[in-house]
């Protein structure tokens, strides 16, 4: 409510003459003969009509004055400015600071002593006195990299200035490790596949260790190749939202090394285990091997032998069979239990 300076211009009629633009210290003059006369203001919307002189009736926007020969009067019109508004706008770029993106997360700024949250699309909206300068703080976010904004505004008396402030969102990462079965020890040099909002193509290092860096928020999906020999026991893909600044680890395969198991039958001359001088291989002897869920007979070769190849993980029993006119010497089924991963079995 205090007097100030603006520089804004009004215009006043008194009777019928127009001065268009008069502010102060730039007074309005007009030369008339004596009478009565009406001193009116025309409307200016951007400001408040307080009074004409000595009329402190507010609303009140004309002022009669009686005027004699010779005679000068001064008339003061009064106005007070009206509040106005400072606009601060958000703009997020992705995390190559280039693509414009919708983001939806809520920041906060504060102008003018005032903190407001503010987002895209939903600017935060500060009402001030005329003046300035006013420039705009915005809190950090840890997930967001300031990138620029505009300077500070000055606003006129129901005037608007607006202050734009642009981010961008940090990359995140994909992490995680591919394991052995039986170990636990990381597997080096496994490929990994990204794909999603980035298609990408890593190997894990000497600890099994894979990560995929400076990703832009979406969804992604990380999946192990498949290699010949080995067997997955845990998950072969993830299904993963990136947000900014995420860094999304435990995303783990392990794998099962497949293994070979060998059946061989001997013939031992003598009948007696206490030599082992006179014993031969056995061809055409059948053999069959068990994981407890399915039963795969086989003969032997030539060497006496049988060998079943690219077995996964489970627990394995071999068994022979009992032609009539033998004696089995040692028993006949062999358990060798539960596999263990790239350790070839033999009986």
């Amino acid at each position: 409510g205090g007097a100030i300076d603006d520089a804004h211009s009004f215009s006043v009629m008194v009777g019928s003459q127009t001065d268009p633009a008069f502010g102060e210290g730039d007074n309005a003059v007009f030369t008339l003969d004596a009478g009565d006369y009406t001193v009116t203001e025309g409307p200016d919307n951007n400001y408040e009509f307080v009074s004409i002189s000595e009329d402190s009736v507010p609303g009140i926007d004309g002022y009669q004055i009686h005027i004699n020969s010779g005679e000068q009067k001064t008339i003061t019109v009064t106005n007070k400015q009206k509040k106005a508004t400072v606009l601060v706008y958000k703009n997020v770029l992705a995390a190559d600071g280039i693509t414009d993106i919708s983001d939806p997360n809520v920041f906060s700024v504060t102008l003018n002593g005032e903190t407001k949250d503010f987002w895209e699309g939903h600017p935060a909206s500060f009402l001030v006195n005329p003046g300035g300068p006013y420039g705009a703080l915005e809190l950090t976010e840890d997930n967001y990299t300031w990138v620029s904004q505009d300077g500070a505004v000055t606003v006129g008396s129901s005037g608007q200035g607006t202050i734009n402030i642009v981010n961008k969102q940090n990359p995140g990462t994909i992490s995680g490790y591919k394991y052995d079965a039986t170990t636990r020890i990381g597997i080096a040099n496994w490929t990994i596949n990204l794909s999603g909002m980035a298609i990408q193509t890593t190997t894990t290092n000497g600890s099994g260790f894979f990560t995929f860096n400076n990703l832009i928020a979406g969804p992604y999906t990380v999946t192990e190749a498949q290699p010949a020999g080995w067997t997955p026991t845990s998950v072969t893909s993830y299904n993963l939202s990136v947000n900014p600044g995420d860094n999304k680890t435990g995303n783990n395969f392990i794998n099962f090394h497949n293994i070979s198991i060998t059946a061989c039958k001997q013939i031992d001359t003598d009948g007696s285990l206490e030599t082992n001088n006179d014993r031969s291989y056995k061809s055409g002897w059948g053999v069959s091997l068990s994981d407890g869920q399915v039963t795969d007979p086989q003969i032997t070769g030539e060497n006496g032998c049988y060998t079943w190849t690219n077995k996964g993980p489970g627990s394995y029993t071999v068994t022979e069979e009992t032609p009539a006119g033998w004696v089995n010497l040692t028993p006949i089924t062999h358990n060798f239990g539960a596999a263990q991963s790239g350790q070839n079995l033999s009986h």
